[in-house]
Formats: structure tokens, sequence, C-alpha cells
């Protein structure tokens, strides 16, 4: 469930998102939801993340709008949401494991599974709440993401100071390579973490 650019084997995929796909990810993760009735008042939500909420409560399952009715996800919900993702990977006779930032690492327990099919499978069994909350912790303020990742390439040294949000749109727009290595650590913290909330750095 993070539109990943996959790290992959024979029998296991770790979810390393990247750039584009962690823009992307606010804006897709609510798509393909089920509409479902529910007699439960709900609250409007206030906060940076009011529209994302109520859209998502709007075209959630009945899981999705209980958890969300009064505008939030608390641990708790975060927890029975994870449930439902780690039950699902079971029923395809997988694992599931999630780093300190929330992305993921499926594994085949069999070794004949596909976990790229078995991510897709289980990417709506828990509505996206799991997603939806690692969101908010990475981004409370729901700033762009565009903005997040350059400032946050241009003070781990990864670019220039002069590099711009609009430098950073041109490169991920480009067929070129990028101008950093893929594998560069500061890379892929800042996509992890741009605002360094997760790690406390």
């Amino acid at each position: 469930m993070r539109f990943p650019v996959p790290l992959r084997s024979a029998s296991s995929v770790t979810s390393a998102a990247g750039l584009a796909g962690a823009i992307l990810v606010a804006t897709l993760v609510f798509s393909g939801c089920s509409s479902s009735g529910s007699s439960q008042a709900t609250a409007e939500p206030t906060g940076p993340w009011a529209a994302t909420l109520k859209t998502m409560s709007l075209e959630g399952d009945g899981f999705v709008q209980t958890v969300l009715h009064d505008g939030e996800i608390s641990d708790m919900e975060y927890q029975e949401a994870m449930t439902r993702v780690e039950t699902c990977y079971a029923s395809h006779n997988a694992s599931v494991t999630y780093d300190a930032y929330g992305f993921e690492t499926v594994e085949s327990l069999d070794g004949t599974g596909d976990p790229l099919e078995i991510m897709g499978a289980c990417a709506e069994s828990d509505g996206g709440i799991v997603m939806l909350y690692d969101q908010i912790r990475r981004n409370p303020d729901n700033r762009s993401e565009e903005e997040l990742l350059t400032a946050c390439l241009v003070r781990s040294g990864v670019v220039d100071k002069g590099f711009t949000v609009d430098d950073f749109l041109e490169v991920m727009d480009s067929s070129a390579s990028t101008p950093w290595e893929a594998d560069d650590e500061r890379v892929t913290l800042c996509n992890k973490d741009p605002l360094g909330l997760v790690s406390g750095q």
C-alpha cells in the first residue's frame, strides 16, 4: 500500500516508495473504496487533513466509517486496521512486517506466491486506514509533498541549496537519471520521513 518501486526477490518484496510515489500516495490511496451505509453519527473533521478524512469516510466501507466517525484515528483503531492487513496476508500464505516509518516488507511463506500480486490483493483490506495514519504521522500539517521532499534533499546535502521545487518536478517528469544515486540513504530517509518527525532527527 505504498505504491512502491519494489526491491524484489523470488519470494519477497520490500516497499521502497520512490519520490514520485510518495507524492502520489495521498491522492491515490483513497481510490477504489466501496460505499456502504452507516447509522453512526459522524463528526465533521477539522484540521489540515479534514478534506481527506471526510472523503475517505464518505467513500469507505463500514469499518472505515466506524474508525473515522470522530474525525481521527486512534492507536487502537490503527492496531485493528493493522490486524486486518496481517490477516489478509496470512490468508494468502504470506507475511508482512513494517519498519519504523510504516513501509512494509512482504514475503511469500512458501516461496510460490508473487508478493506484488499479494500486496495488490490486500491493498484495501483495511480501507486505507494504516496508510492514512502513517501519512498523517509523517506530515501532520498535510504540506505539499514536493515542498517537503525538496527541502529535505537540500537540508540533507543531496542537492545544492539552489535546488527548487520546480527543479524537483522537472527531475520527476524527466526520463533522464536523477542527480542522486538510487541507493542514497539520505534520499530514502527523505522519502520516508521528510520532516524527521518519525525518527526524531
